[in-house]
């Protein structure tokens, strides 16, 4: 078996994996599962996730990272930053 983490982000799979792309085509992404013990409720989630942030960005400033820092990140079972700092305009 292979983990989800690391099948979401094969770059033979998936074109710039590091990148987050909400209108990625061809998202064969794992973290639902697959087959016939995929979730029911993927399609709900996902449209949950585009909806929730497009509104939510569009009720903050504007903002970009931060020029001269990167953000700290880390892995394991989740993907997570841990460190991000922005510049809001």
């Amino acid at each position: 078996s292979c983990a989800t983490m690391i099948a979401n982000r094969d770059p033979a799979e998936f074109e710039c994996p590091n990148e987050i792309d909400l209108a990625r085509e061809d998202n064969r992404h794992a973290a639902f599962g697959y087959g016939p013990h995929r979730c029911l409720g993927s399609h709900l989630a996902r449209r949950e996730i585009v909806i929730g942030l497009e509104e939510w960005l569009a009720r903050i400033p504007a903002f970009r990272i931060k020029t001269g820092t990167e953000p700290i990140t880390f892995g394991g079972h989740v993907f997570g930053i841990e460190n991000l700092i922005l510049d809001w305009s």
